[in-house]
């Protein structure tokens, strides 16, 4: 495969993704109607693991896995639960009660609690550069959300 192919490939998987990412809290939000935020942070916890693991049975990668003992398998699944299942219970639960554009708005502000987890947890240094971002994103997610009203929505904050 020449280098030209190999790079129009990239572009269609970046469109895709964008295409995914976009649509992602508008298709959740739909879901919910009929299925109950517990349920559904199953059911997509489910799905992700079953597709996981079909990746990882035609990996190229499985001599990785097999050398993993058992604390790293307790790990993987600490995370899993509590990141994927609980998060995604929490996130579900959430866009029960806002719009989705309100939702995807209030994702964007997760860099914000990356800065500030690796400040607390590593002492990583928070630039002012940084710290103007960081305002500007939620001044603008605030005003966004809240539609210029200045007032919050149930489950807003």
């Amino acid at each position: 495969m020449n280098k030209k192919n190999t790079i129009n490939k990239y572009y269609i998987y970046i469109i895709v993704a964008a295409f995914v990412y976009a649509f992602y809290n508008i298709l959740n939000k739909m879901f919910l109607v009929d299925i109950s935020p517990l349920a559904f942070a199953w059911g997509t916890s489910v799905v992700s693991a079953g597709l996981s693991i079909i990746y990882l049975m035609f990996s190229k990668k499985t001599k990785q896995i097999k050398k993993m003992n058992k604390l790293d398998w307790t790990y993987v699944a600490i995370l899993g639960v509590v990141v994927m299942s609980f998060g995604k219970l929490l996130y579900f639960h959430g866009l029960s009660l806002i719009t989705a554009t309100s939702t995807s708005f209030l994702l964007r502000v997760s860099p914000i609690s990356a800065i500030i987890f690796s400040w607390f947890l590593i002492r990583e240094k928070i630039t002012k550069k940084q710290t103007l971002i960081m305002f500007y994103m939620i001044a603008g997610v605030f005003i966004l959300t809240t539609q210029g009203q200045f007032t919050l929505e149930l489950g807003s904050i």
